[in-house]
């Protein structure tokens, strides 16, 4: 009769490492999946893997065998050869090459990090057809550690914690069944039939333990931490612990080369940075971002121009003025502008033309970068002329516009996956029976005007879901706020980026109008066929005084109940591994009669465990003679030697009965035995 294929597995003792690798591997390819977005590509990569790590596992079968010469010819060395052209062909795609263009995901091409996940992704998929050994199968690991900690940055889901614990107890079978495997007599062959499942299954639970320990210890440990850090946190450590802290925050008010959502505003410094003749609350625009990875928007890259000043000192931005060629609903402004502090300019909208007056260098270049905001860094006392052009298309204009089609703005349409779960459904709701554009986005603003609070105190919690957690609290800063706007448009077809840089500042004595660091904002910027970038400013109301908690609380309770029951089944769980555990080790002790007999196999077995801790054990398939005849060949000289021949001529008596036993000879073996084992302690440890 044919032995079925699930029982010639038991004569595979790589099973468990083959697998373990395989969990850990597919742990973070779907993270990097996941984070970029493109869901059929990341199916298409894990199936790929899955895969490979069954061809690699049949082939590494016949290693021993007459055909292992024949695939290696064949087979192993035409599909290396294949898998590495493939590989060129997938970085001539990273680089854009027509002809391979397509085998990178369009959604990765908007970020550095995304093209790096999305390499290492396709050269895991190829890689794991080649795993014909367990060195080659470990370096899984590291592939999978890199990419953990590139994509983990980039996307603050939970799901990343659960992606580690799959990924780490992946690796704990994996090393677990490879130390298994050479150090014990199963390295040739391991368990068959029916006790296949119960040892693949033990060494499951054995990592699973590893895991759930280890993940209780560090809670008992962060625990343990936050109590008495605030004892330390003195001298130089509260100076780092600042410092940290100032490093780590980049919101809305840093204008860095990214943004951060929902770090909170806090108390921003009232310091002066220009002043300007123009009486109306102007948004004074410093930086744009259009892509956003969950929690953090960064520009799309681009390439900068540069204009120098004519004989007035005049420079004119024709990249601008081009762009206002085509659009309606614009009004033009002459603004002069008396600088206050060195700072990069700030500017209303698009700006047509700056010059310098006072205090600038002559003649004076400026740089435009792609989205039309000039970058040049004043010094204090500098004066400026700005020629701008305001975009106030009135709402009738912007109710005819008609809607965006959706392949020219795709990059202004995204959603990160994470956030598409809560944004998608809360879009389809407020834009319900709205027909056109502009009415929904107007249907978005009055939303987030009457449920929404401004509170620049409020910090997301780390580890969570920004948008989420605000559209559930509705409640947070400028930053937290223009993020739902754009999300919200995007979901409903309108492109949308962020703008940030100053509101509108306040009127001074003197009649001019002045803005101060304070005055630092963020806000959505909708397109509009024929009118450009919009900006979309919602007037959020400040919490009433004495008002406390933000106005979802029963939202919050319902997650941390949810958060308790989930606590509570992984307890639940630990308790009955841990009563597994426990009844197969008290199943599988070693049990002696209350007989003089029964005291001398307790004091044999005791020496011979320690002898087992010195690689002297005896093995399975020796009889007591062989044992003893073993270790007379090897370690007559030894001091334990004498001791222990002696215990095992008494452990030969009582196990078959040669002659009548009493409590003397129970005395004399453990005597025997505790001469061994002092002596086998004394002696030096044998290398392996």
């Amino acid at each position: 009769m044919p032995q079925r294929w699930w029982s010639q597995l038991g004569s595979r003792p790589e099973l468990p490492t083959y697998v373990g690798g395989w969990l850990a591997t597919l742990a973070w390819l779907h993270l990097v999946g996941n984070t970029i977005g493109d869901v059929r590509f990341n199916l298409l990569v894990e199936l790929l893997t899955t895969f490979g790590f069954g061809v690699s596992f049949w082939l590494r079968g016949f290693q021993e065998t007459a055909a292992a010469e024949t695939l290696r010819r064949t087979v192993v060395l035409p599909g290396g050869i294949l898998r590495g052209a493939f590989f060129v062909a997938v970085l001539l795609g990273v680089f854009n090459v027509p002809l391979v263009r397509g085998l990178i995901p369009d959604l990765a091409r908007g970020s550095e990090e995304w093209l790096i996940g999305t390499t290492f992704q396709w050269a895991m998929a190829l890689y794991s057809f080649g795993l014909l050994n367990d060195s080659l199968v470990a370096f899984s690991a590291v592939l999978g550690l890199s990419m953990l900690g590139l994509m983990g940055s980039d996307n603050p889901n939970p799901e990343v914690g659960l992606c580690f614990l799959a990924f780490l107890l992946g690796n704990v079978l994996m090393l677990s069944n490879m130390t298994l495997a050479t150090h014990s007599s199963r390295r040739r062959r391991g368990p068959t039939g029916r006790a296949l499942a119960r040892w693949f299954g033990d060494q499951l639970i054995v990592a699973g333990l590893t895991v759930a320990f280890t993940a209780f210890g560090a809670i008992l440990l962060a625990a343990l931490l936050s109590r008495i850090s605030p004892r330390w946190n003195v001298g130089s450590f509260e100076k780092l612990s600042k410092l940290g802290q100032q490093i780590s925050r980049s919101g809305y008010a840093s204008f860095s080369d990214q943004m951060q959502i929902g770090v909170g505003g806090g108390d921003l410094s009232q310091v002066m940075v220009f002043d300007t003749d123009c009486q109306e609350p102007l948004l004074w625009r410093r930086r744009v971002y259009d892509d956003f990875n969950g929690g953090v928007w960064t520009p799309a890259p681009g390439t900068t121009s540069v204009e120098v000043a004519d004989a007035q000192n005049r420079v004119r931005l024709s990249g601008n003025v081009q762009r206002t060629n085509t659009l309606q609903g614009l009004r033009r402004r002459r603004l002069h502008v008396r600088c206050n502090s060195e700072a990069d300019i700030a500017v209303p909208a698009l700006a047509l033309a700056v010059t310098g007056v006072r205090g600038t260098a002559r003649p004076l270049q400026v740089a435009l970068d792609r989205y039309g905001n000039p970058l040049l860094r004043t010094s204090p006392q500098a004066e400026l002329v700005y020629e701008v052009a305001l975009p106030e298309p009135s709402p009738d204009e912007l109710a005819a516009a008609p809607a965006a089609v959706a392949d020219d703005w795709r990059n202004y349409l995204t959603i990160p996956l994470m956030t598409r779960d809560v944004v998608l459904p809360l879009a389809e709701r407020i834009g319900a029976g709205q027909t056109t554009p502009y009415a929904r986005a107007a249907a978005i603003v009055d939303w987030l005007e009457r449920e929404c609070v401004y509170d620049a105190t409020v910090r997301v919690p780390e580890g969570t879901e920004a948008v989420g957690w605000y559209l559930n609290q509705r409640r947070g800063a400028c930053d937290l706020i223009a993020t739902a706007l754009a999300l919200l448009a995007r979901a409903n077809g309108i492109p949308a980026r962020i703008a940030v840089g100053y509101s509108g500042g306040e009127p001074s004595a003197t009649g001019r109008r002045q803005i101060r660091l304070a005055d630092a904002h963020a806000w959505a910027e909708l397109y509009f066929e024929g009118f450009g970038w919009v900006p979309f400013n919602p007037a959020v109301p400040a919490p009433l005084a004495g008002a406390g908690g933000g106005p979802r609380h029963a939202a919050e309770t319902t997650r941390a109940r949810r958060r308790n029951y989930l606590l509570l089944g992984c307890l639940v769980l630990g308790a009955w591994l841990l009563q597994y555990v426990w009844r197969v080790w008290w199943r599988a002790r070693p049990r002696f009669v209350a007989a003089p007999s029964g005291g001398i196999e307790r004091a044999w077995y005791r020496a011979q465990r320690a002898l087992a801790r010195r690689r002297r054990g005896r093995r399975s398939s020796e009889t007591l003679a062989e044992y003893l005849a073993r270790l007379r060949d090897d370690d007559s000289a030894a001091a334990w030697w004498e001791p222990f021949e002696q215990l095992c001529q008494l452990f030969e008596a009582a196990r078959y009965g040669w002659r009548t036993l009493g409590p003397d000879d129970v005395q004399q073996a453990v005597a025997w035995s505790t001469a061994t084992i002092a002596a086998v302690r004394r002696e030096r440890r044998p290398r392996r």
